[in-house]
């Protein structure tokens, strides 16, 4: 997914534009009530079920999650026109394996052997599938040098009739509200992602349970915070024995929190102490191992030794907090992995690596280490492809070259223009109201992510950021590659 995504992505939020300045671009007949709906450009809604759509445009209404859903197939000029045949077919597939409303091809305005490519895909759809709510738009090669490089590039051939009945999306991943991954820059790490795959192939080739080994304080006190569920169900965030839930508890278990990892405290004659000890995680730095639960100030650990020998709390008590922290943690990292890899194509349909998810694997075990230059390239170029952060990065650095940061504006103001254009004026994000916690500001994680892969830097501009383009045409070429299978 090099050039074809970030194409596609392009594709995608025009097409979001298009049916937010007017329903009837896109649309033969208005949605169900067609004012108010929230129109952005997202990821696929089922990335762990094949196939994978090229782009998605959601359309919700702003006091639900229900709304409408409408699945793109992008086709580039060099597939040629044996693409408008497997496009139609795509478009279907998209259809049956749900949960959208409606698909559109879009394809070149002519390839050099067929100079009418959409009236072909339009009349062979209403000869042969005229109930399909299939749309069909071309468009002529897009401007990269524009922040929308498809703004007045897309002609619509054939509109979308959505039908009466509703698709179920019951069930479905929980919706990413970017056009790009769900990435953490704490849990989207190289040594976090190669355990969980090494763990998913262990697991595709020996279905034993992982016995897990929790210190019988620790135990106790989460059977009691909740009898409904085993002390592993609770302190991993589980529910089930599916494969990613057995998947996931061996990885936290035996990576991120491995035997006496789980006892929070020590006493050392009448004062207690945080339990430091490492996960058997490494950092992305090569310096050493990651930390969880303890290392700073309001790290869990040290909280709940600073309260106990302040006579705060009971023993039990601070065990109930610090259980309910273990879960809580697992359950926002695990759904930071779980989204990342399916988003990201390292892992597919039954918890299984992808091709892309076998070659880092290789990649790290060649190299004998997740910190070489060519484990770091690749990840990058992962990220910036399949992760959409090549997307994410052109909007951005366009947007910021178009504002002047006035004088009075600090970096967060900076920010939060940004991201209100990338909502409002762009379509290719979501905004959501902050669910309790520590704020975060906008695109933390993904600036985080483009800086430790030197793709940006940080500028005397306040919230702005100065891209480092050769390294991303460099990044981008591997991508490339990457797409063609010639790595």
């Amino acid at each position: 997914m090099g050039q074809h995504g970030i194409e596609a992505d392009w594709a995608s939020a025009e097409m979001a534009r298009l049916v937010a300045t007017d329903w009837s671009h896109v649309f033969s007949a208005p949605p169900s009530s067609p004012t108010g709906l929230n129109t952005y450009a997202t990821r696929d809604l089922q990335p762990n079920k094949w196939p994978i759509a090229d782009g998605v445009v959601a359309l919700e209404y702003p006091t639900s999650q229900r709304g409408y859903s409408l699945a793109l197939e992008y086709k580039r000029a060099e597939e040629g026109i044996h693409g408008l045949l497997t496009a139609m077919g795509q478009a279907l597939a998209y259809l049956d394996k749900g949960p959208y409303d409606a698909a559109t091809i879009v394809v070149p305005a002519t390839y050099p052997t067929h100079e009418q490519p959409g009236a072909f895909l339009v009349s062979t759809l209403e000869r042969n599938a005229p109930r399909a709510p299939i749309g069909v738009a071309t468009y002529h090669m897009p401007d990269p040098t524009h922040v929308s490089p498809f703004f007045g590039r897309l002609r619509i051939e054939k509109r979308v009739s959505i039908p009466e009945k509703r698709v179920d999306a019951s069930g479905v991943v929980r919706r990413t509200q970017t056009q790009w991954a769900h990435l953490r820059e704490g849990s989207t790490t190289r040594d976090n992602i190669r355990r969980f795959l090494e763990e998913a192939v262990i697991f595709a080739n020996s279905k034993a349970p992982y016995e897990v080994t929790i210190p019988e304080s620790i135990r106790l006190a989460a059977e009691r915070m909740r009898p409904d569920l085993s002390a592993e169900q609770y302190l991993s965030s589980t529910r089930d024995d599916s494969p990613l839930a057995e998947i996931w508890r061996r990885t936290w278990f035996k990576w991120f929190v491995p035997g006496d990892a789980l006892i929070p405290w020590r006493r050392i004659g009448s004062d207690y102490v945080p339990n430091v000890v490492e996960s058997k995680l490494l950092r992305d730095d090569g310096r050493g191992s990651q930390l969880w639960f303890v290392g700073r100030s309001d790290s869990i650990k040290n909280v709940l030794a600073k309260q106990l020998n302040e006579e705060q709390l009971s023993e039990e008590e601070s065990l109930a907090k610090f259980v309910e922290n273990v879960a809580n943690r697992a359950h926002s990292i695990r759904e930071d992995l779980d989204s990342g890899l399916f988003h990201m194509r390292l892992i597919g349909p039954n918890a299984v690596p992808t091709a892309i998810g076998k070659l880092f694997l290789e990649r790290v075990q060649a190299d004998q280490s997740v910190a070489s230059s060519g484990v770091r390239d690749l990840f990058a170029a992962i990220l910036m492809s399949a992760g959409g952060l090549g997307s994410f990065l052109h909007y951005f650095s366009k947007l910021q070259e178009s504002m002047q940061s006035a004088a009075h504006e600090s970096p967060s103001e900076v920010l939060i223009r940004i991201e209100d254009a990338m909502a409002n004026k762009l379509h290719v994000l979501r905004k959501v109201s902050t669910r309790g916690g520590i704020a975060r500001k906008p695109f933390q994680a993904e600036l985080a992510l483009l800086r430790q892969y030197d793709l940006v830097a940080r500028d005397d501009r306040g919230g702005f950021v100065e891209v480092n383009a050769a390294r991303v045409t460099a990044i981008q070429e591997l991508a490339d590659r990457l797409e063609a299978g010639v790595v």
